[in-house]
């Protein structure tokens, strides 16, 4: 029976988060080693590793952002059996885990057993992290902002984006509030799309970078940008305001990547755009415009993300399970967090009812108080003729 060699971390699982508030973060960890026989041992290392990798149109480049050894033992006697090595690491929060079709960024951890012997072949174990950015550490990330502009052909509006836990693939809700309609305004479709600008960054030049093609994926389609729809309802008086409620999913990391976060260093850097386009007309000006509302927003992975069991598989990988099915051991000591940090694993309706809460936060999640219109779409509100304060602070923000 040949001897193995496998790495635990107890204390959590392979994604490890970053947060602003915390600079740096121990990463404690067992390498148990099962001898059949005596061995000698020539050292016993675990080097954690930080490598990126950039396709830029003048070449690739590759550099190890972090290189950290621990050695546990070096030349040493071993007896036959079992033997639970304890290692640890201070990670800083600087570094995160990136998948990109213009390179990636990687972390892993490999233990190493040199054997003082003749012609014994050492051994080794590898396994992959995720390094995460969190903006507020764990739990729900509040977000509630609107925009307001005069656009000509529909007056004053105001465009509010909520919810109560912005990732990948969580859902918004989108409210949108024209209080001064004109009487024969005509609204012919709405798209509200993700816009996502990619930028590379050299390390060997830091003057340079690259600006990719922006992506855009569109989350919510309703009607046409041609004349002959019109997703308006009826008016009893044509002064009334006119309001309307979507909800939408945003993507998972398989389609847009997370936004770049202030405290992290990357060479690959994404931004996005939260973009409402109305198509409109009216029936004495039969010409279809287009208005187009945009609402910067850095979108967060999710923590238990496509990323988190699709990680590469590289050289000698320890396969892992999915987290969401793995072992009874609560995600990183947090519990209940496990699920609430999660919006890739959760059902449409699930995210739904947790993007919703934000209007009810001392309720359960999905049995809201706060009598809020589940309905969707463009109704009438005769009563809300003016926006609400322009220098008001949002609801929820994170910083």
């Amino acid at each position: 029976m040949p001897a193995t060699l496998h790495i635990d971390l107890p204390r959590s699982h392979n994604v490890i988060t970053h947060s602003p508030d915390e600079p740096e973060k121990e990463l404690a960890g067992i390498a148990t080693l099962n001898l059949p026989t005596k061995r000698f041992i020539k050292s016993i290392d675990v080097d954690l590793k930080c490598v990126e990798e950039v396709h830029l149109s003048r070449g690739k480049e590759k550099h190890e952002l972090l290189s950290e050894r621990f050695n546990i033992c070096g030349e040493e006697t071993l007896d036959a059996g079992v033997h639970e090595l304890d290692f640890f690491f201070y990670i800083p929060n600087t570094f995160v885990y990136e998948r990109h079709s213009h390179g990636t960024c990687f972390q892993y951890l490999k233990a190493t057993v040199i054997f003082n012997e003749w012609i014994a072949l050492p051994l080794s174990r590898k396994l992959d992290l995720l390094f995460a950015a969190h903006p507020i550490g764990w739990g729900y990330i509040p977000f509630g902002e609107s925009v307001q502009s005069s656009i000509e052909g529909l007056g004053p509006v105001e465009v509010a984006f909520n919810t109560r836990h912005l990732t990948v693939s969580c859902v918004i809700e989108m409210e949108m509030h024209l209080p001064q309609a004109v009487a024969d305004l005509r609204v012919h479709g709405i798209r509200l799309s993700v816009e996502q600008a990619t930028m590379l960054f050299s390390r060997n030049d830091q003057h340079y970078k690259e600006t990719l093609p922006p992506k855009t994926v569109a989350i919510l389609n309703q009607g046409t940008n041609t004349l002959n729809s019109n997703i308006l309802p009826d008016r009893l008086s044509q002064t009334y305001p006119i309001k309307a409620r979507y909800l939408a999913r945003l993507p998972d990391d398989t389609v847009i990547r997370g936004s770049h976060c202030d405290y992290t260093d990357c060479a690959i850097r994404s931004t996005h755009k939260l973009v409402l386009e109305i198509w409109h007309s009216t029936h004495s000006n039969p010409l279809v415009y287009r208005a187009r509302i945009a609402l910067p927003v850095r979108i967060p992975h999710c923590l238990l993300s496509f990323d988190s069991v699709l990680l590469p598989r590289y050289e000698d990988h320890v396969k892992m399970e999915r987290l969401c099915e793995n072992d009874e051991r609560k995600y990183a000591g947090i519990g209940k967090e496990r699920q609430e940090s999660c919006n890739c694993t959760k059902s449409y309706e699930e995210a739904k009812a947790v993007a919703m809460s934000i209007h009810d936060i001392v309720s359960p999640i999905g049995k809201s108080r706060s009598g809020r219109v589940e309905k969707e779409g463009f109704y009438v509100s005769p009563n809300d003729f003016e926006l609400s304060k322009r220098n008001d602070p949002p609801k929820y923000l994170y910083d």
